[in-house]
């Protein structure tokens, strides 16, 4: 009954929104209907808000409840209902995760690594490329609707939502009213300490420092004798947002983010990479000072399901130029890739989909993009708090001191959290064979080394095994898998800076066309722009919109509704630097435009 009452309204307004919306065409990447639709609705551990209030929950404004347009509004994209996978027609990216008790509303990778666009009234899906969704805004309405309706427990805005709930009684209510008042203000501290004054806007988010204040300044608790939950003096203003990278390809570089930071050869270290994610988007982590027996962190966080999501992700190949668009002009396109073999292949290496790829980093002295990103991320320190003397990977490592790097310290909650023997489904029932056939594979298959791989077909059982024998061992030993792999991940981790210093990461351009905004910050609206000098690139374009243009290669930049403003004149956002391309003469400048859009 309660469930009736919670989704009567909210389900039917998106139930309408879903199958209101035009079915995009999908374009060949590699995936099947299926293998889309589990990335759409697969949970990952992410626990934003109760499942039953989200739904109930109206608008701060109004009485419009805040799911009713599947958060158009805010660029996220619809996706139809669906029995089995997605029953109530939320957005692509979020999904029902649940639990013993209380459900909760998660968001998965789909949400930020999703995008369509349009052209001439035909719209096309981008699987995995940065999606046009406003993270910002949608953080700052849900925590404004929940001030709101917590505001009075007399106020009709909180009766509206209690009866949703179905507590029709003063005592239910009372309760009721309690939890949420908590909730909204704990919520309203953590949107204050993880947004900066200034919006990221459409298509970006500062990632890093979101994953950072969440890991060192909340789940982090501080050093005895405190009787403090967290550290709020870890906390920075995440002030260096930058565009979502798009997905395909990258589960084969051996290097991702945009700051090159995250070594990605073996399975522990791209697992860390996903956990690390699903810890910036409200997984729940409890961090303990390891011991003996307790070497693990324990954490909401769905290890097998993000195994399977990067096995699925490292399948996806980058979309082509539609026939429905302008044809490429075969001849001035061949022109334009001998123009791209002299002016950009030393650093944008040709893509090799299915096999590891060394990606250039290019020092940010040759660049001269926007610094913050990669001078935040390096350069950040946080205090230690109950790590301090803890091994940085936790089994294996130098110890932590009263502060250290805040990457080193999201990294040890990862792995603690990768190498918990709590199943992910612990009040769900065991996992299946077929759900933990790609379990944490320590000699990955990308290597090349065949059938010596180990894939495991227990996660559980094996994995951890092996982990209590390696806690009760001090030596390296080349014969445990899981230790060798540890070190591996370890001696990755001290290369992954470059010697030369800070630097972006310059990728293969695959599919590069259906990816504006450019560099790494956004700040360039189309490959035009992109190769003019930087004096002469827009200062100011709007966001927001998915109408294609195929001529400058990027989306449509005038004011519009729900559109954001980018002003490259603000701290983070300079558009300056990458001036290679940029003296072309017209006809080459096309020519080399021409062969990007048939990439």
């Amino acid at each position: 009954m309660r469930r009736v009452l919670v989704t009567i309204l909210v389900v039917v307004s998106l139930q309408t929104v879903a199958a209101n919306a035009a079915s995009p065409q999908y374009l060949d990447q590699s995936w099947s209907d299926t293998d889309r639709q589990w990335f759409y609705t697969t949970p990952q551990g992410s626990k934003l808000i109760r499942y039953d209030w989200a739904l109930a929950l109206e608008r701060a404004s109004d009485e419009t409840l805040f799911f009713a347009d599947g958060l158009a509004r805010l660029g996220y994209l619809p996706n139809a209902k669906d029995e089995k996978t997605n029953p109530d027609g939320l957005p692509v990216g979020f999904v029902r995760d649940r639990g013993l008790t209380v459900d909760h509303l998660g968001m998965t990778c789909a949400a930020c690594h999703t995008n369509d666009l349009a052209f001439k009234g035909t719209t096309y899906r981008i699987d995995g490329g940065p999606a046009d969704a406003d993270l910002f805004s949608f953080l700052a309405e849900l925590s404004e609707s929940l001030t709101a309706t917590s505001a009075s427990q007399a106020s009709p805005k909180f009766q509206r939502f209690a009866k949703r709930l179905g507590k029709n009684n003063l005592v239910s209510r009372t309760a009721l009213y309690v939890e949420l008042r908590k909730f909204s203000r704990d919520f309203a501290d953590f949107v204050a300490a993880t947004t900066s004054t200034t919006s990221w806007g459409r298509a970006r988010a500062d990632a890093f420092g979101a994953i950072f204040n969440r890991v060192t300044a909340i789940d982090l608790p501080p050093a005895p004798p405190s009787l403090a939950k967290n550290i709020p003096a870890n906390n920075r203003m995440p002030n260096a947002p930058v565009s979502y990278p798009f997905l395909w390809d990258t589960s084969w570089h051996n290097k991702v983010q945009w700051d090159g930071s995250a070594p990605n050869q073996l399975a522990i270290l791209r697992l860390a990479r996903n956990v690390g994610e699903v810890l910036g988007v409200f997984a729940d982590i409890k961090i303990r000072k390891p011991g003996f027996l307790h070497w693990y962190y324990e954490s909401t966080a769905k290890r097998i399901n993000l195994l399977e999501i990067e096995d699925r992700l490292a399948q996806l190949r980058s979309p082509h130029w539609p026939a429905a668009f302008p044809a490429i002009d075969t001849t001035k396109a061949a022109a334009g890739q001998a123009i791209y073999r002299a002016q950009c292949e030393s650093c944008h290496k040709q893509a090799t989909p299915g096999v590891l790829q060394d990606v250039v980093m290019t020092p940010l002295t040759d660049a001269g993009t926007d610094p913050a990103m990669a001078t935040a991320a390096s350069t950040r320190q946080a205090k230690t708090g109950i790590l301090e003397g803890v091994p940085e990977l936790i089994l294996l490592g130098s110890k932590f001191g009263p502060t250290a790097s805040a990457g080193k310290i999201t990294f040890n909650a990862v792995l603690g959290a990768i190498l918990s023997p709590i199943p992910d489904d612990w009040f769900l029932g065991a996992p299946s064979k077929a759900a933990t056939k790609t379990a944490l594979e320590v000699t990955s298959t990308r290597k090349g080394e065949g059938s010596e791989n180990d894939l495991r077909n227990d996660l559980l059982s094996k994995l951890h095994q092996t982990l209590s024998k390696t806690h009760a061992s001090s030596d390296a030993d080349t014969n445990d898998p899981v230790k060798a792999d540890l070190l591996q991940a370890q001696q990755s981790m001290a290369a992954a800076a470059p010697s030369t210093g800070l630097a972006y990461k310059a990728r293969p351009l695959d599919g590069i066309w259906a990816t504006a905004p450019y560099l790494h910050n956004g700040s360039v609206p189309n490959l035009r722009a992109l190769l003019m000098k930087p004096a002469l690139r827009p200062k100011t374009f709007f966001v927001g919109s998915r109408d294609f243009d195929p001529v400058n290669v990027g989306f449509d930049t005038a004011a519009g509704p729900d559109r954001f403003l980018f002003d490259t004149s603000i701290a983070g956002n300079s558009n300056a630097g990458h001036d290679w391309g940029t003296s072309l003469t017209n006809e080459d400048l096309e020519a080399l435009l021409e062969y990007l859009r048939s990439l």
